[in-house]
């Protein structure tokens, strides 16, 4: 069999795009024998913006973001699935880890929210295209 990816990242918001990047990317792993990084990253400073306590927010936040990643299916047959959580801005948690643990592929699903919301709001899928090498 060819090892074309060695190792693949896959974020997730526990969205349901982030569910559709999942599938696709064990699929992909299984066919390659490739690692699966599910990765999640909490980004508390929006809410230390709107006034929250940053370092009591933070904590329960990835508490529970923790839980949820553990509880996320990831539906490989032979793949090995590694599980990481990470705070930081999301774009830039995302690419480091890829180039931290030498990934050939990020599969990361997007809101299609469109152009002109894409081009106020930004996206984290466009971000970690320009911040990936």
């Amino acid at each position: 069999m060819i090892n074309k990816f060695k190792r693949i990242v896959v974020p997730t918001d526990f969205s349901d795009t982030a569910e559709t990047a999942i599938k696709l990317s064990a699929e992909i792993a299984d066919w390659y024998g490739s690692t699966l990084d599910l990765v999640n990253v909490v980004d508390a400073t929006v809410y230390a913006y709107a006034g929250y306590p940053f370092a009591s927010l933070s904590k329960e936040l990835m508490s529970g973001a923790e839980d949820a990643l553990n509880k996320v299916k990831v539906p490989v047959k032979q793949a090995k699935v590694s599980r990481y959580l990470l705070s930081g801005s999301p774009s830039r948690e995302i690419a480091d880890h890829a180039k931290r643990h030498k990934a050939e592929l990020i599969v990361i699903g997007t809101h299609g929210h469109g152009a002109v919301a894409r081009f106020f709001l930004g996206s984290v899928a466009d971000r970690v295209v320009h911040e990936s090498d």
